[in-house]
């Protein structure tokens, strides 16, 4: 088994058609048989520049600061998914530089980020609220 991950679906496409090459030539060469499965295909994550732009406003209304990520988050394989159909941008809130990464077994959810994060929807909603 393997997990193939990349940070756009150009690159996961060839991501796997070296896979499958690979795959071949290792099995053939060596007079064994292959079968490939896939399971659990994501589309990648992009955000939509005016969704992030809202999400970014909606933080500065409500005083928190915002940190662009150089890299894509890589923690919700699902959400790509949603921005293949829709305009969306995915946005984390930090739980601090001490806090170990999520799906790390010793990360603990602070429930302090939960009305934190409530805030910046209810930003979100009245920001588009005053549109219409």
């Amino acid at each position: 088994m393997a997990t193939l991950r990349t940070e756009t679906d150009d690159n996961m496409t060839l991501l796997v058609k070296n896979a499958i090459r690979h795959v071949k030539e290792s099995t053939w060469g060596n007079g064994l048989c292959h079968e490939i499965s896939w399971r659990d295909e994501f589309a990648a994550g992009i955000n939509h520049d005016k969704a992030f732009e809202r999400v970014k406003n909606a933080a500065h209304a409500i005083g928190m600061g915002v940190v662009r990520t150089k890299r894509p988050f890589r923690w919700s394989e699902d959400f790509g998914n949603f921005t293949s159909q829709f305009k969306g941008a995915m946005f984390g809130l930090g739980a601090g530089e001490d806090s170990p990464q999520l799906h790390n077994s010793n990360y603990d959810f602070p429930d302090g980020l939960i009305s934190t994060g409530i805030s910046v929807f209810l930003q979100i909603v009245d920001d588009i609220l005053k549109e219409v």
